[in-house]
């Protein structure tokens, strides 16, 4: 089992010396990592951002957010890329990895269901990024077998299985670690921001408000349903754009975090 740590989206940091001696998964939750990383990024090193998200828009209530379209994303990524969040309102661009996949599953699920699901498909084999125990991230990362591309049919044939809470393709920043979206998206509320104005936005875009971080007022984990036709990162920049809220950015899963 590979290191995986939950955080959002952001570009690559140093590596750190060494390595870890044994195998674990690291979980850096929504209620403590995202509070942290966002008190102060002044702790970051020169020219690296944060491992977690920062305010991002100062924009008053009424005024049209920003387009970033067009400007230089960090590390140099193809600006014709359709694969972006914002980071400190600029778009950053993404690679999608197309013969790879990640699955979010339901806590529910057993174990055992599980595994016949994902040893479904005989042109697919799970990674040792695979996570089947009990626990809130229950994961499974597929790729094809013959390293081609993974249809957008079987994709949409893991989505429709009850077990499975998300399934998209993988991301990758500037030719760094690997990251998957879930579910999940992240958002802070501007001053003006009413929490009746998220539920609303919410509702109309079929996604659950979850709670509120203990550790940083008006800042919430939002749940996006599989069945919309937005993923979680798209779904956070709808958000973002609409000048509601100081940030809304996706919670991902960044792969091997630690290596070398």
């Amino acid at each position: 089992m590979s290191k995986v740590i939950k955080i959002p989206f952001s570009a690559p940091r140093a590596k750190p010396k060494g390595t870890l001696a044994t195998v674990c998964i690291v979980y850096v939750l929504f209620f403590a990592a995202l509070a942290c990383g966002r008190q102060d990024s002044s702790t970051a090193e020169k020219g690296d951002e944060p491992l977690s998200s920062q305010e991002s828009s100062t924009a008053d209530e009424g005024e049209e957010p920003t387009d970033a379209q067009g400007k230089e994303g960090k590390g140099g990524e193809d600006h014709s890329s359709t694969y972006y969040y914002y980071y400190e309102g600029e778009r950053i661009f993404l690679q999608q990895i197309t013969d790879k996949i990640l699955l979010k599953f339901a806590p529910d699920a057993s174990k055992e269901q599980l595994q016949i699901l994902i040893g479904s498909d005989a042109s697919l084999k799970s990674t040792s990024d695979t996570y089947l125990e009990g626990g809130s991230l229950r994961i499974a990362v597929l790729e094809s077998k013959d390293g081609k591309q993974i249809p957008s049919a079987t994709i949409e044939f893991f989505k429709a299985k009850p077990e499975v809470l998300s399934a998209e393709y993988l991301y990758q920043y500037n030719g760094g670690k690997l990251q998957g979206i879930m579910n999940e998206f992240v958002v802070k509320l501007k001053e003006s921001t009413s929490y009746d104005q998220l539920k609303k936005l919410a509702e109309q875009n079929n996604c659950i408000v979850g709670e509120e971080n203990q550790f940083v007022k008006n800042q919430y984990l939002l749940y996006v349903s599989k069945l919309s036709d937005l993923n979680a990162m798209q779904m956070s920049n709808l958000f973002y754009e609409t000048g509601l809220f100081e940030f809304s950015e996706p919670n991902n899963i960044t792969f091997n975090a630690f290596d070398v």
